[in-house]
């Protein structure tokens, strides 16, 4: 499942701000020495910073588009692999990354998270731990979005971190090219992809030992060529149809738990009602927070597939 997670960095975004100013700050003074070679990166500290730092995916992309018209012949702005090596230099996220008690790093970003599960699979939690003192502990890993390897010029982009889990990162995702072949993108698109069963065939075999039925991974692209594109390839990088198969077992054991109290033994039902039991206690389960429950677009799916009496 993809999930959005628009307003991750919400309570982040003045702190980033302030830190790529100061980068662009220090390197606007390094004129005529070291940054020589490549004006047009000047250019974007001077001018761009603000959204280098903390634009939209959609603005992100538009200066991917004037990186790509700058340096494209016939007349390109300068030398593109100098470029490319100055914005590694500048746009440093290792030193971001491996600062461990500097006023602003990697560690103190995801201490600020809006969210608490991976966005690309919604299976594996992503939580920062801080030591006592401030000091950097652990923390989840910080997808480049846009691979760090290509772009490097949005590697410190606070809208193309997005905060995963290592399975999707490092091990499925690592360095594909989300430009070339876009994939749904946490920050901008709304949740298209849902766990979907019929309800009434499952009703008739649930209680048969040896039948089982499958749960679908359905994406709402609405007819959009586009969308159904990205869905696949999110579906396709991320593994969603396999690891969510191997989830089956616990959502089946969610779906006959629901399907207890909402169509089952009428005495269970009164039972719950009389204690004035909200369902989503009994079902230990809240559907207004299932962005950070594992597991939980597909269990709302499901929430919402089982009808209330």
């Amino acid at each position: 499942m993809i999930i959005s997670i628009m307003g991750a960095w919400k309570a982040a975004r003045a702190s980033h701000l302030k830190y790529m100013q100061n980068i662009a700050l220090g390197a606007l003074k390094a004129t005529g020495t070291r940054l020589s070679s490549s004006s047009f990166l000047l250019s974007l500290l001077a001018d761009d910073i603000e959204t280098l730092a903390v634009g939209s995916p959609s603005e992100l992309r538009k200066v991917v588009e004037n990186v790509r018209r700058a340096f494209s012949r016939p007349f390109p702005c300068g030398n593109y692999n100098e470029f490319l090596l100055e914005c590694r230099r500048i746009l440093n996220y290792e030193r971001f990354r491996d600062d461990r008690d500097g006023a602003w790093n990697a560690y103190r970003l995801c201490a600020m998270a809006g969210n608490s599960m991976c966005p690309y699979c919604q299976l594996e939690e992503t939580k920062t731990v801080i030591r006592e003192g401030g000091v950097a502990g652990i923390r989840q890993e910080l997808d480049h979005y846009y691979c760090q390897s290509k772009f490097p010029f949005l590697a410190l982009s606070l809208y193309n971190l997005v905060p995963s889990c290592a399975h999707c990162n490092s091990a499925l995702k690592r360095d594909k090219n989300f430009i070339s072949l876009p994939h749904l993108h946490p920050f901008e698109d709304d949740e298209v992809i849902k766990i979907d069963i019929d309800i009434d065939s499952y009703m008739q075999i649930m209680h048969t030992p040896t039948a089982i039925a499958e749960f679908v991974l359905v994406g709402l692209d609405n007819g959009d060529p586009a969308m159904e594109k990205s869905i696949a390839a999110s579906k396709r990088t991320f593994m969603l149809k396999e690891r969510y198969q191997n989830e089956g077992d616990k959502l089946r054991n969610f779906l006959d738990r629901l399907l207890m109290v909402r169509c089952g033994d009428s005495e269970l039902r009164l039972a719950i009602s009389s204690k004035a039991l909200d369902e989503s206690v009994f079902m230990n389960f809240d559907c207004k927070d299932y962005k950070n429950a594992r597991l939980g677009s597909a269990k709302r799916s499901l929430w919402e597939l089982v009808p209330s009496e």
